[in-house]
């Protein structure tokens, strides 16, 4: 007979019950790490240890060090942050994700495609005057971006055991909008390449 000091009459958690919470816990340690608050060996980390989770303070103590507002809304994995003011993540990690069509484009854009793979169409996006800022990180993945003939761009990248394609070209305009470009693939592609609108 059990005796009330016995561990087995304390039933497990039920995995299930759990999930809601797991799920939000992976998003905001997604959001963290595409925020630069962790590197890719803590975000692997982290998530082995949320994914062997049992209890809800299990999975607290992996974000307890985080600041709030790293905590996104619930969304599906490997879809794109919302914007914060005029600075914006992305996030693909083992998954896509997207941005084509009519978009306004932060003045600071950071993208990360972590065994995944980001498409970034600016053909038909609205920028705002100046230059915009764009941060592509590429680890075991890929990043494509497609840019309007119109647009000045500026980018320069590194590749390790990867290729980040190089896209300079300076319009007649010069007040045209300016995308600069920058950052690194590691065994991963960053391609910039300029298409005339679709329309």
């Amino acid at each position: 007979m059990a005796t009330p000091d016995d561990p087995t009459r304390q039933p497990k958690p039920l995995a299930a019950s759990l999930e809601p919470e797991r799920q939000r816990t992976i998003e905001r340690l997604q959001e963290a790490f595409a925020s630069d608050l962790m590197t890719l060996e803590e975000l692997d980390e982290r998530l082995e240890l949320a994914e062997a989770a049992r209890t809800a303070g299990d999975l607290a103590v992996l974000t307890r060090d985080l600041p709030a507002e790293a905590a996104p809304a619930a969304r599906p994995t490997g879809t794109a942050l919302a914007p914060l003011g005029r600075k914006q993540s992305l996030l693909a990690l083992f998954g896509g994700v997207e941005r084509r069509g009519t978009w306004t484009v932060p003045a600071e854009l950071k993208v990360r495609a972590v065994f995944g793979g980001a498409v970034l169409d600016f053909r038909d996006a609205q920028f705002e005057a100046g230059v915009t800022d764009l941060k592509v990180t590429a680890v075991f993945g890929g990043v494509e971006i497609r840019v309007p003939p119109w647009l000045r761009v500026e980018s320069a990248g590194s590749g390790i055991f990867g290729g980040f394609s190089d896209c300079n070209q300076a319009p007649a305009d010069p007040s045209a909008p300016v995308l600069r470009v920058h950052g690194i693939a590691v065994f991963g592609g960053v391609d910039v390449h300029a298409r005339k609108s679709k329309a």
